[in-house]
C-alpha cells in the first residue's frame, strides 16, 4: 500500500515537473499517473 502511494507522488512530481519544462512531454506523464489512480 505504502509502495504504491510513493510511486503515485513520485508520478505526481514528475507530472508536475514535466509540465513545468515541457507541456508535450507532461502528457505522457499525467496520463501515466491518471491510469494509476483508481
Amino acid at each position: 500500500m505504502r509502495r504504491a502511494l510513493v510511486q503515485l507522488w513520485v508520478s505526481h512530481e514528475r507530472c508536475v515537473a514535466a509540465a513545468i519544462r515541457e507541456p508535450i512531454g507532461a502528457e505522457m506523464w499525467c496520463t501515466a499517473l491518471a491510469s494509476t489512480l483508481p
